[in-house]
């Protein structure tokens, strides 16, 4: 089995929707940390501003709000754990993304690897 942290992953709170497949609904939070392969985020347990970790469900549609514009990435969840009292830490698996939306989030990488140790 691969080192999960085989890869740079540098934190990052970047703005972003998650688009639960198994229910249609989305929800608007933030990245806590990014690598080439995962994105971890945190969604609030509140049931007014966040969701239900089973509600997510195992394949989501992530949109980031990159400095460089917006990108979309498809994933399917690695790992879920609470983070703290009041939200749940998911991490996904990058699965997909067109051409330009993966060279807009590998450029955003670059940037942050300039900019600060890897995690």
């Amino acid at each position: 089995m691969d080192d999960r942290r085989s890869l740079p992953r540098y934190k990052a709170r970047v703005p972003c929707s998650v688009l639960c497949a198994s229910t249609g609904s989305t929800l608007l939070t933030h990245t806590e940390s990014l690598s080439l392969n995962a994105i971890s985020l945190t969604i609030p347990s509140n049931p007014t501003y966040g969701s239900d970790p089973s509600n997510v469900g195992n394949k989501v549609v992530l949109t980031l709000a990159l400095p460089g514009g917006y990108a979309q990435l498809s994933g399917s969840l690695l790992r879920l754990e609470q983070a703290n009292a009041i939200a749940n830490l998911f991490v996904f698996k990058i699965e997909g993304a067109n051409e330009v939306d993966r060279r807009l989030y590998n450029e955003h990488l670059d940037s942050l690897g300039h900019e600060q140790v890897p995690l």
